[in-house]
């Protein structure tokens, strides 16, 4: 009877202790996506424009297969009113997904998105968070910017036609107080589409003129010009300038 008394013991000890496991079994690790990179923001006129790149990674270091989304959160809000402890939740304004953008636009692995409704004297917080098809959720990464007045857009845009080229010439900017001028950004457009989010220029054009190569005869081409910037730090461009169109031909 004692043996069959001390084998109950044993055996119940035995189930206690987990056959000889030590600690709790681990729960299943989900791979949770990394941030959001070449994420910036500028002020273009009365908006602000977004720009970043969808993860690739996984936190651990593994390929992300599974990016289901980047949520956009947004504050328009006074600088002494933000409260970075309070967990008010921010609204969320755009969900965009890597196959359906909109209402985002892509070019090549780059987002934009355009924004607006903040007033002089707020800043802009944007949070961005990547999110897989498990709904789990990456690290945030947030961007801020002080919305100001927007800054008038250069005068006096003309345009001439040549074969396969244009030449463009404008008047220059007047430089706001407090402000330093980067540039000027050309942007241009074909008939029956939207122009291009970002500009032709790979460079901020130090001088008010610029020649478009590589253009095809009888297309109409239309064109606008913003000044670009800086004020501390903070980029801000133009409203735009009126657009003017042309049509290069050879002769």
């Amino acid at each position: 009877m004692q043996m069959r008394s001390l084998f109950l013991i044993c055996f119940t000890l035995l189930l206690l202790i987990g056959c000889g496991k030590k600690g709790p079994v681990r729960p299943y690790e989900e791979k949770l996506p990394e941030a959001v990179s070449s994420a910036r923001l500028l002020q273009r006129g009365a908006e602000f424009q977004l720009q970043w790149q969808a993860p690739e990674r996984n936190l651990d270091g593994s390929a992300l297969v599974d990016l289901d989304r980047v949520n956009i959160e947004r504050l328009f809000i006074r600088e002494a009113e933000f409260c970075s402890e309070c967990r008010a939740p921010w609204p969320l304004i755009a969900k965009v997904r890597t196959d359906l953008p909109a209402p985002a636009q892509t070019v090549g692995a780059l987002f934009l998105l355009s924004d607006s409704g903040a007033q002089p004297g707020q800043t802009a917080r944007y949070r961005l968070q990547a999110v897989n098809r498990l709904g789990a959720f990456g690290p945030p990464l947030t961007l801020k910017q002080d919305y100001r007045e927007p800054v008038a857009a250069p005068d006096g845009l003309s345009i001439s036609a040549h074969d396969r080229s244009v030449e463009l010439r404008w008047q220059a900017t007047p430089i706001p107080t407090g402000a330093q001028l980067i540039g000027y950004q050309v942007y241009r457009r074909t008939a029956g589409e939207l122009f291009q989010p970002l500009p032709l220029n790979l460079r901020p054009l130090e001088r008010p003129e610029f020649s478009d190569f590589g253009l095809e005869n009888s297309i109409s081409y239309h064109y606008r010009i913003r000044s670009l910037f800086d004020f501390a730090g903070q980029r801000l461009e133009s409203l735009p300038s009126g657009a003017v169109s042309v049509r290069p031909s050879a002769g």
